[in-house]
C-alpha cells in the first residue's frame, strides 16, 4: 500500500519519536499475537502435534516450537541490542536485523537490508520458516 508523501513534515520530531525501543515493543506485541493466531490453527494440543510458545523478557523474547512426533525443537530469538533489533535461531545463527527508520511518508518503520518494512513484514521474514516449514500442520 502506498502512503502519500506529505508536503511538509517535521521530520526531526518524527524521527526523534521513532526509536528502536518503541519498535521493539510493537514487534513484541505483534509476535505474541502471531504466535496465538498460528496456535489456533494447530489441531487440539496432543503429544502428536508440536506446540508454539512465546516467552518474553525485558530486552528479548523467544518463539519456540517443541514437539515429539516427530521430535522438533526450534526457536527464533528477538533481542534489543540498541541501535538494532537482532533476530537469531536457537543456536545463535543470524536470521535478520533491523534499525529504526523514518519512511518518506513520515511513518516509523524497520529498516533491514535496505528495505523499509512494516512490523508485520518483519515478523513474516523472521517467523515464516518456523511457522510453516518446521513441522506444524
Amino acid at each position: 500500500m502506498n502512503h502519500p508523501i506529505l508536503e511538509d513534515v517535521d521530520w526531526v520530531e518524527k524521527r526523534a519519536n521513532c526509536s528502536v525501543g518503541q519498535l521493539f515493543e510493537q514487534l513484541k506485541q505483534r509476535v505474541d499475537d502471531d504466535v496465538k493466531a498460528r496456535g489456533r490453527q494447530i489441531p487440539s494440543p496432543t503429544t502428536d502435534y508440536p506446540s508454539l510458545t512465546f516467552d518474553s523478557k525485558a530486552r528479548s523474547f523467544t518463539v519456540t516450537l517443541d514437539g515429539f512426533k516427530p521430535y522438533v525443537h526450534k526457536s527464533v530469538v528477538f533481542n534489543l541490542a540498541h541501535p538494532k533489533i537482532l533476530v537469531s535461531d536457537e543456536e545463535g545463527k543470524h536470521i535478520l536485523e533491523a534499525t529504526a527508520s523514518l519512511g518518506d511518508d513520515g511513518r516509523c518503520l524497520l529498516k533491514t537490508n535496505g528495505d523499509a518494512l512494516e512490523i508485520w513484514q518483519f515478523c513474516r521474514r523472521a517467523l515464516e520458516d518456523l511457522f510453516f516449514t518446521s513441522g506444524l500442520p
